[in-house]
């Protein structure tokens, strides 16, 4: 029989096993390639197995499936027809974000290059799949200025420092992608190898030598410092260690971290029995350095001059997007002055402090996502740096805290309207005053003659012991039982969802479902299209201007349009037809919501409620599961 690539003995096999038809879409979701990969397969392995008496056969609307003849040559078939290729193809990454997770741990593990056919092999993919595959891989790798670096008749291997390999081990061994359910061949020296015994004591070290030295850190600082110490002994064990540039030096030298982290070599040396070279103390100098939270006293005359300048900046253009003023919020100014200090030096010496809730932040908190993009772009611009998500997902979380002060602010204001004795309705108007903060509400009695004189402007909600005669014009409920104030708070929920005006921003064909696309390049390249479709958008913005997106979790990648390419109000939203791999995330719902200018008032209403829908991932596996915008749209109204 002619040679078959394991690919097609694989779909061989899935035929013979299935007792009916199998279609190309899922041959091609088993398989973890595109159906017109599938149908290319098929046609070339009838060719190559034409002569045995065995075909594969198709309907249209049915699919596939394998016809063997009476006379086939079964001695060939059963050559093609190895369980164990089966089950190791079970074991191995199918679709492409989960072949980028295994083939960048690989790549991490090894300091020798590693061929294309090599790798072909043992994932099961064609060489224009990984070709594809590792423009991904180049592009993430990128994040941690690593190089995927090809050499003929030799193969690929990952070229960068010492210390950007490390922090890219950190991510991809202990922090992302831990559903993986497949492993690969030395992974166990950065997982199994990790006792807690080790782990504990290379803890108690850290916390030994910073109590010592006065050195603050906060608990989840100090378990990724841990985590970084531990990859920095297996690298020394496989002689992969920091070089001590003088770059490096100058950085920490003469410094209470360096001091702190000789202490700290010192235990590490005695513990494990053998020498660490200089390079690694300045290595774990520049993570204290970077983690420890600061004080104002570590900053000298003139950057304290500049910060300030930086934040003055950040308040007035937020002021100016958003109609937003933070001018007199001094917690927010404090958070802000100490945060930007010790982020910079943290970016310059390429130093990331995990944020494990970073993306949840900013699913959580869309508008003050879009707030904290003005002031990173001031702050980039300021102090020429790059901010990571990371660090984004800190600001955000102050930038949500200035914004709740200032919801806490406006009172609504409630009218208690009743034709019961004056006993009666002090004792409703005492429950519904104690029930409703003071700070955020405002209470108050009204009699029929105003109601009927239409004397309620300005009241947000009415409730009433009777049923009023004349609908008023505002909200309003009646009291019927002891559950009114339960009833009370469902309609102020309900105020600023129903003041909406939904028919504007949410139309049905502002939505795409099966939004086509294998690689996050070409699911752009297809949103982009749409948008033109739709008008949202006159042509393909050039690459320096182009939309900015970020995962916020669940699922789902949020798009900004940063630089008011878009011109209407919408809020648009697809489905992918397949997951795809975005940035560290497997995303399959994009969204994008825009108002005519950031400061229009419906911005931070519209912001809360695709909050809302996006922290419920019931809801949102509704979405990919059904592909129904009326279901959608009724999920958004009732959230």
């Amino acid at each position: 029989m002619k040679s078959l690539h394991k690919r097609q003995i694989i779909i061989i096999n899935k035929l013979i096993l299935e007792d009916k038809p199998i279609t190309s879409k899922q041959l091609a979701f088993f398989v973890g390639v595109s159906v017109r990969t599938i149908k290319s397969d098929i046609v070339e392995i009838n060719e190559k197995i034409a002569h045995y008496h065995i075909r594969i056969m198709s309907k249209p609307r049915e699919g596939y499936w394998i016809v063997i003849d009476e006379n086939a040559d079964i001695e060939e078939l059963s050559k093609i027809t190895d369980a164990k290729i089966v089950k190791k193809f079970d074991d191995t990454p199918k679709f492409n974000y989960e072949r980028i997770n295994y083939i960048i741990k690989k790549l991490l593990v090894v300091d020798y290059h590693i061929k294309l056919e090599d790798l072909m092999d043992e994932i099961f993919v064609s060489r224009s799949t990984l070709t594809q595959d590792l423009k991904e891989i180049r592009s993430l790798l990128s994040k941690f200025r690593l190089k995927v670096v090809s050499r003929s008749n030799y193969g690929i291997i990952i070229e960068g420092s010492e210390i950007d390999k490390r922090l890219c081990i950190a991510e991809y061994f202990f922090h992302y992608n831990n559903r993986a359910n497949y492993s690969i061949a030395s992974e166990n020296m950065f997982t199994v190898g990790k006792s807690k015994e080790e782990y504990d004591s290379i803890l108690r070290f850290i916390k030994e030598v910073c109590d010592k030295y006065n050195i603050l850190l906060s608990d989840f600082s100090l378990n990724n410092f841990a985590i970084h110490v531990f990859v920095s002994i297996r690298r020394c064990t496989f002689y992969n260690y920091i070089k001590a540039e003088d770059t490096l030096k100058e950085n920490v030298e003469d410094s209470i971290e360096f001091k702190a982290a000789t202490e700290l070599t010192k235990k590490l040396e005695d513990y494990y029995e053998f020498m660490l070279p200089i390079g690694e103390t300045i290595y774990y100098s520049l993570h204290l350095k970077s983690k420890r939270i600061s004080s104002e006293d570590q900053i000298n005359a003139q950057e304290k001059q500049k910060l300030r300048d930086c934040i003055l900046s950040i308040i007035e253009e937020v002021k100016s997007n958003f109609d937003v003023n933070f001018e007199n919020d001094k917690e927010l100014y404090d958070y802000l002055y100490l945060h930007i200090a010790q982020m910079i030096t943290r970016l310059r010496n390429n130093m990331v402090i995990r944020n494990p809730l970073a993306h949840d932040n900013l699913r959580r908190y869309l508008f003050a996502t879009k707030i904290t993009y003005t002031a990173c772009m001031i702050i980039e611009k300021t102090y020429d740096v790059k901010i990571d998500i990371n660090e984004f997902g800190y600001l955000v979380l102050y930038f949500n805290l200035a914004l709740c002060k200032i919801e806490n602010k406006k009172k609504i204001r409630i009218a208690l309207v009743s034709g019961r004795g004056r006993p009666e309705s002090t004792m409703y108007l005492n429950e519904i005053t104690e029930y409703f903060s003071h700070e955020k509400y405002e209470v108050k009695m009204l009699d029929n003659s105003q109601i009927i004189l239409g004397d309620y402007k300005n009241i947000d909600l009415l409730v009433s012991t009777y049923t009023l005669t004349t609908p008023p014009n505002v909200p309003s409920i009646t009291i019927e039982d002891d559950s009114y104030l339960d009833e009370i708070r469902k309609a102020l929920n309900k105020i600023k969802v129903n003041n909406l005006d939904f028919k504007k921003y949410f139309k049905e064909e502002y939505s795409c479902f099966n939004l086509d696309g294998n690689t996050k390049e070409e699911v752009l390249e297809n949103l982009y299209d749409k948008f033109i479709e739709l008008k949202f958008i006159d042509k393909l913005p050039e690459k320096n201007k182009a939309f900015v997106s970020n995962e916020i979790g669940n699922g789902i990648v949020h798009f900004q349009d940063l630089f008011r390419i878009c011109r209407k109000g919408f809020f648009f939203i697809a489905v992918l037809n397949k997951p795809v791999l975005w940035d560290q995330d497997v995303v399959r719902v994009l969204i994008m919501l825009k108002t005519k200018r950031d400061g229009d008032k419906d911005l931070s209403t519209l912001c809360k409620i695709i909050s809302k829908w996006a922290n419920n991932p019931d809801m949102v596996e509704s979405l990919i599961e059904n592909m129904n915008y009326s279901m959608f749209l009724s999920d958004i109204k009732n959230v």
